[in-house]
């Protein structure tokens, strides 16, 4: 098992998961409302994961302008109900995104 993975076993006290066999499925579950959504998917994890959520490196690193990615994270947080600006509100999307990259 990875240790990536073991860790988000262990994060149930964190996320109130009961049941450790659910865990990345229930951890996914945060991101259920934009996984359909392939492209704000992408800029969430790009966004969140790669660029340090920060607008202008998340645009480069899209290939679109920074007002796309400001108007994708606009509908990302209310779709989800947080705020992406600050890091305390979207800890469990940051940790559901590691998760989802490590299993697709």
């Amino acid at each position: 098992m990875s240790t990536w993975l073991s860790f988000f076993i262990n994060l149930h006290h964190y996320t109130g998961i009961t049941d450790n066999s659910n865990t990345s499925s229930d951890l996914l579950g945060f991101l259920k409302p934009v996984k359909k959504n392939e492209e704000l998917m992408h800029t969430l994890c790009t966004y969140l994961l790669d660029a340090q959520r920060d607008l202008q490196k998340t645009s480069e690193l899209l290939f679109v302008h920074r007002n796309t990615v400001k108007y994708r994270l606009k509908r990302i947080s209310e779709i989800l109900g947080c705020n992406l600006l600050s890091y305390d509100e979207c800890f469990a999307y940051y940790l559901a995104c590691i998760a989802y990259r490590l299993i697709n």
